[in-house]
């Protein structure tokens, strides 16, 4: 039977690990403002998102956009 030592996340962890993975799918899937995604991951401001962003991933979530969503390339007429 799964137990504590099976988990991935502690139970005080968790949520704040899931507000982080969601923060890390818009700027990769949006083009949503990193403020509106700070809102929408359930962080108090852009700020916050900011320094969880770049303690966990490394970046901050506009360089993390830029590596993971690059924008379109534009073709000449």
């Amino acid at each position: 039977m799964p137990g504590p030592s099976d988990w991935l996340f502690s139970p005080l962890t968790w949520p704040a690990q899931r507000r982080l993975a969601h923060a890390r799918l818009l700027p990769e899937s949006t083009d949503l403002a990193i403020a509106r995604v700070a809102t929408a991951c359930g962080f108090g401001d852009p700020v916050a998102l900011r320094k969880q962003f770049h303690t966990h991933v490394g970046l901050s979530p506009v360089a993390y956009r830029r590596t993971h969503n690059p924008p379109e390339p534009t073709t000449a007429q």
